[in-house]
């Protein structure tokens, strides 16, 4: 389970204490928790106090936006500072852009994924994906990925 990452839902986190209690025990079994999709519709900033989340994840609505409306740039980057400042990774989904990846690293986003770094692939195509990666400007261009390479 140390590489297992579930992928939460904001109307899924908080459906009662037993489904808390649950996710709670995955995670003490070390299954990474992350929030998907945070900052569309209302999200539950409760989650974030009530569970052991350790990715947050930027809504792609925010994503596609944030370099031509300063309103969802000024959202993008709250939730990215409240991630880092809660010292969780930050994930933004649905780069299709590089201007939307430059703009990410400004903000301080750690990781990333969409159509920009890789097409959706079958697990056949992770060895070739792998093989055929290429560093721009510091980072590696796959499918989910670090944004700012270690080292």
């Amino acid at each position: 389970p140390l590489h297992l990452v579930l992928e939460l839902t904001q109307g899924a986190t908080l459906k009662g204490k037993e489904t808390i209690d649950r996710l709670i025990e995955l995670h003490q079994r070390g299954v990474k928790l992350a929030l998907d999709d945070f900052g569309a519709d209302s999200a539950p900033l409760s989650a974030l106090r009530d569970l052991p989340v350790d990715i947050v994840k930027l809504d792609q609505s925010f994503v596609a936006r944030m370099t031509s409306s300063p309103t969802d740039a000024t959202v993008a980057r709250a939730v990215i500072d409240l991630g880092n400042t809660l010292g969780m990774m930050t994930m933004a989904d649905g780069i299709e852009r590089a201007e939307q990846l430059v703009a990410l690293q400004r903000i301080g986003c750690t990781a990333g994924q969409g159509y920009y770094l890789s097409r959706p692939l079958p697990a056949s195509g992770i060895e070739r994906l792998l093989g055929d990666c290429t560093e721009e400007a510091g980072v590696l261009r796959l499918a989910s990925f670090k944004l700012e390479r270690a080292g």
